[in-house]
């Protein structure tokens, strides 16, 4: 059974997962969140810093987790060379994907794990309440005609 902990397991041939060790830094820099054991945790990434603004946080989300951290189990992103902008309104921030730069339909059908944790890290980095997600404008509810809410 995988375990948070970097301690080894009793009589498993199965990885331990340290989860934990690739989290927040607590130094001020912004993190993002990836998913690891079905849970959202913090991850510090070195290319961000104290002085990162939104498009460099949601930046390095979209690339994902570094090898080191897939390793320690976590998942996330969609990929590197996604293009998009970001507007934000007192307390809501639009992440607008240009849909050329994305397989759309890949997108819509993995849209969970990514877009909850896209939404949680602008959430923490902007401190805001509202995240919407969107590819050319439209929501993903808009291209996706299996959408449920």
């Amino acid at each position: 059974t995988a375990s948070l902990s970097a301690s080894p397991t009793k009589s498993t041939d199965l990885p331990t997962l340290a989860c934990s060790e690739a989290g927040d830094p607590g130094d001020g820099a912004p993190v993002v969140f990836f998913y690891c054991l079905n849970e959202l945790v913090p991850v510090s990434a070195a290319r961000l810093n104290a002085k990162s603004n939104l498009r460099d946080v949601v930046t390095v989300f979209f690339r994902g987790p570094n090898a080191a951290q897939q390793d320690m189990g976590y998942i996330g992103g969609i990929g590197p060379g996604v293009r998009f902008s970001t507007e934000s309104t007192g307390e809501r921030v639009v992440v607008d994907i240009d849909g050329t730069s994305v397989d759309v339909n890949r997108i819509l059908t993995n849209a969970f794990p990514w877009r909850p944790a896209l939404q949680k890290t602008v959430r923490v980095y902007a401190n805001v309440k509202q995240v919407f997600v969107t590819i050319d404008g439209k929501s993903l509810c808009e291209l996706d005609s299996e959408c449920s809410g």
